[in-house]
């Protein structure tokens, strides 16, 4: 995070909320892209391949999800 001139707090690159031991949520301009494009990630959430829910600048959406009893 970082502030402007007027002193409001702003993006600058990412934000990631967690730690290598849990979930993580990634927001911002991230360094992954969508297969066969040049789309990046803006967000991403979940701790597994196998759980992710990611939304890419163009706006595609993938996610999965684990049916918990």
């Amino acid at each position: 995070m970082e502030t402007d001139d007027k002193g409001e707090l702003w993006l600058k690159n990412h934000l990631i909320v967690g730690t290598n031991n849990t979930s993580t949520v990634k927001i911002g301009y991230l360094n992954n892209t969508r297969k066969n494009t040049n789309f990046h990630e803006v967000i991403h959430a979940g701790d597994t391949e196998q759980t992710p829910f990611i939304v890419y600048e163009d706006g595609h959406v993938i996610a999965n999800y684990i049916k918990v009893n």
